[in-house]
């Protein structure tokens, strides 16, 4: 007895090739494997991470680091030279910190 879901499947098969021919992209789209996500690089506590790199942990603009030292309410930083840089422990501190239950919840007092 044959597979009456085999013409079916045939028929589509064969509209796709036909595109592909056509159009040339389609089909290398459908078979293209999905991109691999870059995984987060994981960082020792006390790994001193430059403020771009220092952004993309606590997920702000570098402008922002920038603005919160400037006013003082961001992450602890050290100046090494004339290099700003933030140990990675200070950045989990500081996300710590802004950790809440509620909205209503104030935090820690500062």
């Amino acid at each position: 007895m044959s597979n009456p879901h085999t013409g079916l499947d045939q028929a589509i098969l064969d509209l796709i090739a036909y595109f592909a021919k056509r159009d040339r992209l389609l089909l290398p789209r459908l078979l293209r494997a999905p991109k691999k996500r870059a995984r987060s690089p994981h960082y020792s506590d006390s790994a001193l991470l430059r403020p771009p790199q220092a952004a993309k942990v606590l997920k702000v603009r570098p402008k922002t680091l920038a603005n919160w030292r400037v006013s003082g309410m961001g992450p602890a930083f050290t100046k090494l030279g004339g290099a700003i840089v933030y140990r990675y422990s200070d950045l989990q501190a500081f996300i710590a910190k802004g950790s809440r239950s509620s909205t209503s919840d104030k935090g820690a007092a500062q």
